[in-house]
């Protein structure tokens, strides 16, 4: 047999699809408003709660409207390739973007507390680099 045909070419993803319809049916029985709204609320709390930090600047619109729950902040003087280890040891997970600014996904499953932890570890990084400083 020639190729192509004497390749399997492939199998669907059948668990993929499974999946992904067990997720809309979840979804489904959320609410699409109620997680949409539950995100709006988290994105605020995160604003809110983050932009106390000296410093600290929230990259695009504060307004939760036009925000979907990912949050790019700017810690200038800390670099962002830093910053992402220091979470995770920590278990708090950073995307680095570009030089200081870091990326945090939020979701409707994810909670206040959840906020104020990635506020601490920030917090936490701050004060550990201002120590170095004076080493």
């Amino acid at each position: 047999m020639a190729a192509p045909y004497k390749f399997e070419a492939t199998s669907l993803n059948y668990l993929g699809f499974i999946g992904l319809g067990a997720a809309i049916d979840y979804m489904n029985r959320i609410g699409i408003e109620n997680i949409r709204r539950r995100n709006m609320m988290l994105t605020s709390f995160a604003i809110d709660e983050l932009t106390k930090i000296p410093n600290l600047k929230i990259v695009g619109t504060k307004d939760v409207n036009k925000r979907v729950g990912l949050l790019s902040i700017d810690l200038p003087g800390y670099p962002a390739i830093l910053l992402m280890p220091f979470a995770a040891i920590r278990k708090v997970i950073f995307r680095p973007v570009k030089d200081s600014i870091s990326r945090i996904s939020i979701h409707y499953f994810n909670t206040e507390e959840e906020i104020l932890r990635v506020k601490f570890v920030i917090e936490q990084a701050i004060k550990l680099s201002k120590i170095r400083e004076l080493l």
